[in-house]
């Protein structure tokens, strides 16, 4: 058993096991430690070395009560803020939740209602979700379970912002945002990762669930410090008739995969998924996205775009299974990437399984530099070297940026491609 699992069962208290929360939160811990970390033995795993970030011991997150300040895109809508895990009220804005939309927390619902909070970790404690997942149920203390009422449609976004502070020591966190999407509701959901400076590990889950005809508008961000290692896993389950559309944005943490399942089990169901990362200095970013047509008439569509530079590095693994009478189905995968230094790397594997014959199914990948024949005209005009490739990489990127229907949030996403972000790791 490595440290770092050591000393998590050390710290582990699920709380009595004749209640439904305490055996659910002691099965998942089990699962994690028998499945153990992951090596680059495991096939998912071959491109992400877990070994350093998770060899030594962990504690707890301690609990906060201050923390940096809310992301500029966080304005004066709904907004639920945990701070190391613990909900903020100081900093949420629970009082704006639009009508039609009730939210409530994991240590509530353990008290009150476990039967109820019990069945929304059941995926996760099974381990079918990931063994990151498992480890998340197992230590989740504060989540928060969202709910969307049939037919409501808010015109504002839900932030739900997962912040931590400064640390000393390393620390770990489970952050849980579980959504319920009533029939032909609408929702436009931003959730955050960010927060101060120090070594930590997060294991966040999102689970979002779309009752038929319903449409959720998700964006994912993480943003955390050089010392952090994020490892998140999102689920989306669309009903017949349903839409999600995700958008993973990764623009900080020194290591980050982000693991994305979406299970297509109703006709006439669909997701649409894009993702960006920024890999800089010795950021290493990997996404691992994996999409199931079991119902026939199902369709996604995946635009999956990377940034690296310095000695950053980027992973992409694409894989679309078709299951026997998924007929009448249609699915698109493209990822591109950038590579902007001789020492950056980026690794795509799209991978298609299809097992039905009526079928639309594309896929394709990319690597390049910037265009030198842009490049030349940029320099030529006076356009210093690292704005010029701050402009060419944002010209890149604007597929994926472009589509964001939340303006702070887009125009913060757009200063950080044209900003530092994309800069040299020694530029002044």
């Amino acid at each position: 058993m490595s440290e770092f699992i050591a000393a998590l069962e050390r710290a582990f208290a699920p709380g009595a096991a004749s209640s439904p929360i305490g055996a659910l939160r002691r099965r998942a811990f089990e699962t994690f430690a028998a499945r153990g970390v992951p090596s680059l033995r495991d096939e998912d795993w071959k491109y992400t070395d877990l070994s350093r970030v998770l060899a030594a011991p962990c504690a707890l997150s301690p609990a906060a009560t201050a923390s940096s300040a809310l992301p500029a895109y966080v304005d004066g809508a709904a907004r639920l803020v945990f701070v190391n895990g613990v909900y903020s009220a100081a900093l949420s804005a629970a009082a704006a939740l639009p009508a039609g939309v009730t939210v409530h927390r994991f240590d509530e619902l353990a008290t009150r209602a476990p039967d109820t909070l019990a069945p929304l970790l059941e995926r996760q404690a099974t381990g079918r979700a990931g063994p990151f997942a498992a480890l998340s149920a197992a230590f989740a203390a504060d989540g928060v379970y969202v709910d969307v009422a049939a037919d409501a449609a808010p015109d504002s976004p839900l932030h739900v912002v997962f912040l931590r502070t400064d640390t000393a020591e390393p620390a770990f966190s489970a952050p849980q945002l579980l959504v319920s999407a009533g029939h032909h509701s609408r929702l436009t959901l931003v959730e955050t990762h960010a927060g101060g400076a120090g070594s930590r590990v997060s294991a966040a889950v999102t689970e979002i669930r779309l009752a038929d005809g319903a449409t959720v508008d998700h964006y994912r961000i993480v943003d955390e410090p050089a010392a952090a290692s994020h490892l998140g896993n999102v689920y989306l389950q669309p009903g017949r008739d349903a839409i999600a559309t995700s958008w993973s944005f990764v623009v900080g943490a020194g290591l980050a995969r982000v693991d994305l399942h979406a299970e297509l089990a109703a006709p006439g169901a669909a997701v649409v998924l894009n993702g960006l990362f920024l890999a800089t200095g010795k950021a290493h970013v990997d996404h691992h996205v994996r999409i199931d047509h079991a119902a026939p008439h199902t369709t996604s569509a995946q635009v999956y775009k990377g940034i690296a530079n310095d000695r950053g590095r980027g992973v992409f693994n694409g894989k679309i299974v078709v299951h026997p009478d998924a007929q009448k189905i249609s699915a698109t995968q493209a990822s591109n990437n950038l590579l902007l230094s001789d020492d950056a790397e980026i690794d795509t594997k799209p991978e298609l399984e299809i097992y039905a014959d009526d079928v639309v199914c594309q896929h394709g990948a990319t690597i390049g530099r910037l265009d030198d024949d842009s490049l030349f005209y940029l320099r030529a005009r006076g356009v210093p070297r690292d704005v010029a490739e701050a402009m060419l990489s944002y010209g890149f990127a604007d597929e994926v940026v472009a589509p964001v229907a939340v303006p702070a949030l887009k125009a913060w996403l757009e200063a950080r491609l044209t900003g530092a972000a994309i800069g040299r790791e020694d530029a002044a």
